[in-house]
């Protein structure tokens, strides 16, 4: 029980912390036909050192960072990363995208989660096997 208490203390001073960097309801993911687009607006960035995308193809499963390190630009920007590698991993249809919030602090929290519905031909998952045994 203790350990539930602390959970739910580090959550609530993670959102006072950041609670209010990314604007309620911005958050959008979208397929674009052959890549992924991820958008988000700001509000308050005083506390941010970098912002992260993160995708993964359950809920359940863990998130892994597919954008490098995005500098903050200050308050209330519009930001937009395409992920181009979205055809590289597995033959699902179904990503799930989140922004990772790292404070200048070291303090991490997420965004809301965003689910997108995303067909890649064959052809396309194809050459981007070749390309990657290549690398």
């Amino acid at each position: 029980m203790k350990r539930f208490y602390s959970v739910v203390a580090l959550t609530i001073v993670a959102f006072l912390a950041f609670g209010g960097v990314i604007r309620q309801g911005t958050l959008n993911a979208y397929s674009s036909g052959s890549n992924i687009v991820v958008q988000w607006q700001t509000d308050d960035e005083s506390n941010v050192a970098h912002f992260y995308v993160q995708r993964s193809t359950s809920v359940s499963d863990g998130f892994l960072d597919v954008s490098s390190a995005i500098s903050p630009k200050g308050n209330n920007v519009t930001y937009q990363f395409t992920d181009y590698s979205v055809f590289k991993t597995s033959e699902t249809n179904y990503y799930y995208y989140r922004i990772r919030i790292e404070g200048k602090d070291g303090t991490e929290s997420y965004s809301e989660t965003k689910l997108v519905t995303h067909n890649t031909s064959g052809v396309r998952r194809t050459w981007g096997s070749l390309k990657a045994m290549f690398r």
